[in-house]
């Protein structure tokens, strides 16, 4: 084999330049065949075709030709065996930038709520204390000078002594009531069972006679109720500025309108406001209700009220009169401050089992509550009058008004 090194060469660069197509398993050409050629002056190769080159005698490349017999193999191996293709890379697409999440924005915040500074208890209110000692030159009270507003109402002034008597004979008896088993005066609701009882011995519920009473109701603070504010704890047994939400209730006639009674209770039973009552204001033709009566059933609906609890009404502890211009109690007051040697600018405690105590109980104000306290005494707990506390006019937050409490005890 003859090997020479221009030839050698050359099929060296074509072996070279077709390997990319041998790899992708692209046909490869013939390489053409080519003779020995003297190099011309210039470098240029001359490649002469194998008809010419036998006419010439050029001498053909022999079929030992190590170049030929390798394109030959090579051609066998890429017809035999298609090389694949590589796989197509995947499209690499561009990672999408995350969705940038949104930073909460603080809102304002609150301010902080300050302490409730912890608030002392309540003082207990302090006891009333003793009125001061007399005057060695005291002047007793006139007969001018009056515990309450106004010029007074009602009848002229009777002897001391009937009202201590009257007095004496009615607690006694409303005492004896209160220790017995007696049940309760019934309160009816129609003019059949009325009938049923003799005189005084049942009442018509003055809510069910539409047609003689006009009956209102609101609800009241203590507070508007000054004059009580003079009243001590430890003289009523419960502290009456708690009290809250009063009932008040007005009677008026359905006739005219005129008022009738007028009262203040409160819900809780612990006590009776009285106010306003006016005998001679009734003029209904039918069946009546007595003023005491209607004091005492509106004492008990005032205790119902958003309940149904009918036991209330045992926590009676103390009746008030309001704004007393009877003349009968001004006589009264008048000369029990004189037997105290006091002037109406003290406010006095009259304990029961003294002259001045009966006196107060048998007073036209307060001798006909009697009667109600006596017909509903298991109502009210049983309880009996234990003291009288008078505020008259002229002593400190009074209002200009005589206010007096009767506060009652366990019989």
């Amino acid at each position: 084999m003859r090997l020479l090194s221009a030839k050698n060469a050359v099929l060296l660069t074509a072996f070279i330049s077709n390997l990319p197509h041998f790899i992708l398993g692209a046909p490869i050409a013939q390489t053409a065949d080519v003779t020995e050629q003297v190099i011309t002056r210039n470098g240029d190769l001359f490649v002469v075709p194998v008809q010419q080159a036998e006419d010439s005698n050029i001498t053909n490349r022999d079929e030992d030709d190590f170049s030929l017999k390798l394109i030959k193999g090579v051609k066998r191996i890429v017809t035999r065996v298609g090389i694949p293709r590589p796989p197509t890379p995947p499209v690499l697409r561009p990672r999408p930038h995350p969705v940038p999440v949104p930073v909460p924005v603080p809102g304002p915040v609150a301010p902080k709520p300050k302490p409730v500074p912890k608030q002392d208890p309540l003082p207990k209110p302090l006891p009333r204390p003793n009125p001061p000692a007399p005057k060695p030159n005291h002047q007793p009270i006139p007969l001018s000078e009056n515990p309450g507003q106004g010029v007074g109402i009602g009848n002229q002034p009777k002897p001391m002594e009937n009202y201590a008597n009257l007095g004496q004979t009615q607690v006694n008896k409303y005492e004896t009531a209160a220790k017995s088993d007696k049940p309760d005066t019934p309160m009816v609701n129609n003019e059949a069972d009325l009938a049923k009882y003799g005189p005084n011995e049942a009442f018509m519920d003055i809510r069910i006679l539409n047609d003689q009473y006009k009956i209102y109701d609101i609800d009241v603070f203590i507070s508007e109720l000054e004059e009580l504010k003079n009243f001590r704890t430890d003289e009523l047994g419960f502290n009456i500025n708690a009290a809250g939400l009063l009932r008040q209730t007005v009677v008026n006639s359905a006739k005219d309108g005129k008022m009738i009674n007028r009262g203040t209770y409160d819900k809780n039973g612990q006590f009776i406001v009285y106010q306003d009552a006016f005998k001679d204001a009734d003029t209904a033709a039918g069946t009546k209700v007595p003023l005491n009566e209607i004091g005492i059933q509106q004492f008990q609906k005032a205790t119902l009220v958003g309940t149904q609890d009918k036991g209330k009404t045992k926590n009676f502890k103390a009746a008030f009169l309001m704004d007393v211009q009877n003349k009968e109690f001004w006589a009264i007051t008048r000369e029990n401050y004189n037997d105290m040697k006091q002037p109406f600018s003290e406010i006095l405690t009259f304990n029961r089992g003294t002259p001045q105590f009966d006196r107060f109980m048998g007073s036209p104000n307060f001798n006909s509550k009697f009667y109600s306290f006596a017909n509903h005494h298991n109502a009210i707990g049983n309880k009996v009058p234990d003291k009288v506390i008078v505020v008259p006019k002229q002593a400190e937050n009074s209002g200009n008004k005589l206010t007096v409490a009767v506060v009652f005890k366990d019989a």
